[in-house]
C-alpha cells in the first residue's frame, strides 16, 4: 500500500536455482497464495527482486542466508532506504551504511538481556531513520529503551475490505458451511500454537457447553495440530471442532457464521513471551460485525473498547469469559449493537490508510537532518 503513495519500492525476496529449474520464477505467485487478496495492480507497483541462493540452503538456514544476501544486494543497488522487519538484516544494513527503518510488533527486544548488543548497536545509530510498531505499547518500550520518540511511529495493522466481500448474513454463511442456523457458535481463527494462548479456549468451552467452538487455522499434520487435538481429547471437550487453515478468501465466511468471535483471553503471550497480542485477526473480527470477546490487556485496549465495540474480560479468568459469551449469545440486541460499532470502527484500520501513514512518516524521516 505504500507503493500507492508514490514511493518506488523493490521487495527483495529469496529465490533458488532449483525454483528456476522447476519453473517457479515468479514470486508474485507465492505472494498471491499466501495473502490471497493482493491484486495484480498492487503487485505491479512493486519491483520483486529475487536474490538467488544455493538449492541446498533451506529452512532456518535459508532465512539466515537471506538476512545476509539481501542487505548486500541493497548496498550494491544503492537504495535510499531499507525497510525491514528482521533484526539481523537491520543490524547488517546499518553496519553497511544504509539508512534503515525497522517495523515490528515485538517488545522482547527491549526487555531481554540477550538483545542488549542489538540495542547498543542499533538504537542510537544515526542511520536508524525510524521504528514502526504495531501498537502504542510496543512503541513505548522502544522509547524507554533509548530510541528517540520522533523516530517512532505507531501504525496499527489493518485489513483489506475486499477479503470481507461479499458481506454475508449469519444464515447465508452457515448454509455455505453446512452449519445449523440454530446452533450457538463461537469462532476463533488463527494459529493453534501454544504461544498464542489458545489452550484457554478449551477450558472456556468446557463451561459453555451449549455452544460449539470452531477453531479454524490448524496446519494439517503439524505438531501444533497434534498437540491441540490431544488436549481436546485429554480434557474430554466435546463441543470443539478443530478445522484446518483455510485460504484468506474463505476466512470471512467463518467469521460471518459466528454468534461471537473470541481472541484467547490470556496474558500469557505478553507476560511469558514478551510479545504483544494485538493480532491481525482483530481487524477482520471488527469488519465482520460480530461481537468480540477478548482479554482486557493494554495493547488490545488500543483497538477494542469494553462495552463499545467488544467485551473485555480479565485475562486468564475462564469464568468471566464464559459468562460474557453466554450473556452475548442470550442477548441478540446487545450483540448487534456491539457488532455494528465494530464494523464502523473497522473502517479506521485498512491497509490503505496504514500505508499512507507510513509513507508520510518515511518522507518526513528521510528529510530530517541526520
Amino acid at each position: 500500500m505504500m507503493a500507492r503513495q508514490g514511493l518506488e519500492i523493490d521487495l527483495i525476496v529469496p529465490a533458488s536455482r532449483r525454483d528456476k529449474d522447476d519453473g517457479k520464477t515468479d514470486p508474485k505467485d507465492s505472494i498471491r497464495r499466501f495473502y490471497g487478496s493482493v491484486s495484480d495492480e498492487l503487485l505491479d507497483r512493486v519491483g520483486l527482486v529475487p536474490v538467488w541462493r544455493p538449492p541446498f540452503v533451506q529452512g532456518n538456514v535459508r532465512r539466515a542466508a537471506h538476512d545476509v544476501s539481501a542487505p548486500f544486494h541493497a548496498r550494491r543497488v544503492g537504495y535510499d532506504l531499507v525497510y525491514t522487519r528482521d533484526l539481523y538484516a537491520l543490524a547488517l544494513t546499518l553496519t553497511l551504511g544504509m539508512p534503515s527503518v525497522f517495523e515490528t510488533y515485538r517488545t522482547d527486544v527491549n526487555l531481554l538481556r540477550r538483545f542488549a548488543p542489538f540495542r547498543k548497536l542499533v538504537y542510537k545509530h544515526p542511520l536508524l531513520m525510524g521504528v514502526v510498531t504495531h501498537s502504542r505499547l510496543a512503541a513505548d518500550y522502544f522509547v524507554k529503551a533509548g530510541v528517540d520518540s520522533e523516530r517512532v511511529l505507531v501504525a496499527h495493522n489493518g485489513y483489506s475490505p475486499s477479503v470481507m466481500t461479499p458481506v454475508q448474513s449469519k444464515e447465508e454463511a452457515r448454509r455455505a458451511l453446512g452449519i445449523d442456523v440454530h446452533d450457538r457458535l463461537v469462532c476463533y481463527t488463527g494459529h493453534v500454537n501454544p504461544k498464542k494462548g489458545v489452550d484457554i479456549l478449551l477450558h472456556i468451552a468446557r463451561q459453555v457447553t451449549d455452544a460449539t467452538f470452531l477453531i479454524v487455522g490448524a496446519i494439517a499434520g503439524s505438531d501444533d495440530e497434534r498437540h491441540f487435538a490431544k488436549l481436546i481429547e485429554d480434557l474430554g471437550v466435546s463441543n470443539v471442532r478443530l478445522l484446518p487453515r483455510v485460504s484468506p478468501a474463505n476466512v470471512s465466511t467463518y467469521l460471518y457464521a459466528a454468534d461471537c468471535l473470541i481472541i484467547p483471553p490470556t496474558a500469557g503471550p505478553l507476560e511469558r513471551f514478551h510479545r504483544t497480542v494485538l493480532p491481525m485477526k482483530t481487524y477482520l473480527y471488527l469488519a465482520s460485525g460480530r461481537p468480540i470477546v477478548a482479554a482486557d490487556l493494554p495493547d488490545l485496549g488500543e483497538i477494542l473498547e469494553d462495552g463499545k465495540n467488544a467485551v473485555l474480560v480479565p485475562p486468564d479468568d475462564v469464568d468471566a469469559c464464559a459468562a460474557a459469551l453466554a450473556r452475548l449469545m442470550s442477548d441478540p440486541r446487545e450483540s448487534d449493537r456491539l457488532g455494528s460499532q465494530a464494523r464502523d470502527d473497522a473502517s479506521l484500520y485498512t491497509w490503505e490508510k496504514r500505508g499512507g501513514r507510513i509513507a508520510e512518516f518515511l518522507r518526513a524521516r528521510m528529510s530530517a537532518p541526520v
